[in-house]
């Protein structure tokens, strides 16, 4: 009989666990769980991955806390101070942010790209100063994703990178759209 109680405890277990969805893998959430310790491979793969993006000769600040990117773009100033030796020129540091749209450019599809990159990152913190005027972007992945009607883990697996591509790239990163992503989630002070 008592053996019998034990089965059925078990079993009652087994099946509160099997409906709650404990003991089940998700790499998903486990990815995107804030209180999951990311490797230092990963933290690394991040600062090698930053210094290439739009802009990324700019940067004054790039770091990670816990599931967040936190990336600031320094003025010319600050770039200066970083750099003293550099050959690059206040004008051209102008021509760069103001030609065409390279700052809606830098606002929208650096974060998306670091959020499909990264699949443990679940918000970017993004900063650019340019002739007196500060641009933020602080944007979530549930956002991105909604925004653009995707899911950018599944995207981060393609390695054929046609999701990537016939999802986001063609459909998105375009002068219009980057406008209306700007209009939506970027502020400025």
């Amino acid at each position: 009989m008592r053996l019998k109680k034990c089965f059925i405890v078990l079993w009652l277990m087994l099946l509160v666990l099997s409906i709650t969805g404990c003991g089940e893998s998700d790499t998903d959430s486990k990815a995107t769980d804030p209180t999951e310790k990311v490797s230092q491979e990963e933290i690394d793969r991040f600062n090698s991955y930053v210094q290439n993006i739009r802009g990324g000769t700019f940067l004054k600040e790039a770091k990670t806390s816990g599931d967040m990117a936190i990336i600031n773009y320094g003025s010319y100033e600050d770039y200066i101070k970083l750099k003293p030796n550099t050959k690059i020129t206040k004008d051209y540091y102008t021509t760069y942010w103001s030609t065409g749209d390279a700052i809606n450019k830098a606002m929208m599809e650096e974060p998306i790209r670091l959020l499909r990159e990264f699949p443990w990152l679940n918000k970017v913190d993004l900063t650019l100063p340019f002739e007196g005027v500060k641009y933020t972007v602080r944007i979530d992945r549930k956002t991105v994703e909604n925004y653009l009607n995707v899911n950018l883990a599944e995207i981060h697996k393609d390695s054929t990178n046609e999701q990537w591509v016939n999802k986001i790239v063609n459909k998105y990163f375009n002068k219009e759209e980057r406008s209306k992503y700007v209009q939506i989630f970027v502020t400025t002070s």
